[in-house]
């Protein structure tokens, strides 16, 4: 049996299967085509990092991980090509094998046409403002509005691709979005695709990405998604209340209570900005909206709490 390659190799071969690579273990995977190496337990999570963001159109990766039938990570792998098979030896100690996930097309049923017969659409909340939230199986990946967006305010990371539409014609993609999303009992954390407009009945949709992500089952005769959420398993229906959206600019707005912990993290991540606090004793029975807030525009917290 002849030695297992060194990973420089490895590397060149996995060029030489797929063609050049535009960028080496990148910070960010999006749009490049990477080799990754995964194969030390310690690595394993480079595959979750690189499955965020292998959804964006022109990214694409080979990637070296333990060959391990059994493995947690395969599920991340779905859809690869296998391009060779390594054997334990002095590499490391275990089999391993370079698999490609080549870079796919962003598709979408219908923008302005009538919604698609396979989606359902939910009430919900998407970055604290009203969204009517679609699930569809035959969309790619998950779009959001620009309309929706501009109205909600939220940051957009331009992205110049394009998403094929059902009739075989092209649409931009204006950009990426990363939204928590709240529909019933389902909160969690999207990345979206902007699209100039989506059809007039949801402002964004869930698809394939995030139903094959989250293991999503689509009931139609109950008009329901069930979610596996880690153990947890989340059903959700198109019946659900309208959920209150949060405006600052409405007096009778649920507040925001946010612990010490919370907002000291707030603070690190956006140290410019300047918040309103709610200080609330852990063990007094208040209600919210009797509790007085508390302005300051150079706020300062400390590690014993605000």
């Amino acid at each position: 049996m002849s030695p297992a390659p060194n990973l420089e190799q490895i590397q060149l071969q996995a060029a030489a299967l797929t063609g050049a690579f535009t960028g080496n273990e990148a910070e960010s995977f999006a749009g490049k085509h990477t080799f990754i190496n995964a194969a030390a337990k310690q690595d394993i999570r480079k595959i979750f990092a690189f499955s965020q963001e292998y959804a964006i159109p022109g990214t694409s990766a080979c990637l070296l991980v333990p060959d391990w039938p059994n493995a947690r990570f395969n599920h991340y792998l779905k859809g690869a090509q296998l391009l060779k098979c390594y054997p334990g030896g002095s590499l490391f100690p275990y089999p391993l094998k370079l698999v490609y996930l080549p870079q796919h097309k962003a598709s979408l049923s219908a923008l302005a046409q009538p919604a698609s017969p396979l989606s359902m659409t939910f009430p919900g909340l998407a970055a604290g403002f009203s969204a009517r939230i679609a699930a569809d199986s035959q969309a790619s990946h998950n779009f959001v509005s620009q309309t929706w967006v501009n109205r909600a305010g939220v940051h957009v990371t331009p992205l110049a691709d394009a998403v094929e539409l059902g009739d075989g014609t092209a649409s931009k993609i204006v950009g990426r979005c990363i939204l928590k999303i709240h529909i019933g009992a389902l909160q969690d954390r999207v990345d979206f695709l902007v699209m100039p407009q989506l059809n007039s009945t949801h402002d964004m949709i869930l698809g394939e990405q995030y139903l094959k992500g989250r293991q999503c089952i689509l009931d139609y005769g109950t008009q329901s998604m069930i979610v596996h959420k880690g153990s947890r398993r989340i059903t959700v229906r198109v019946t659900e209340p309208n959920p209150v959206p949060y405006t600052a600019d409405t007096e009778d707005s649920p507040p925001v209570l946010l612990s010490a912990l919370q907002a000291k993290r707030a603070l690190r991540k956006h140290g410019d900005n300047s918040f309103v606090v709610l200080v609330r004793d852990p063990h007094a029975d208040l209600d919210p909206d009797e509790i007085a807030p508390t302005f300051s525009s150079d706020p300062k917290i400390g590690e014993g709490g605000v």
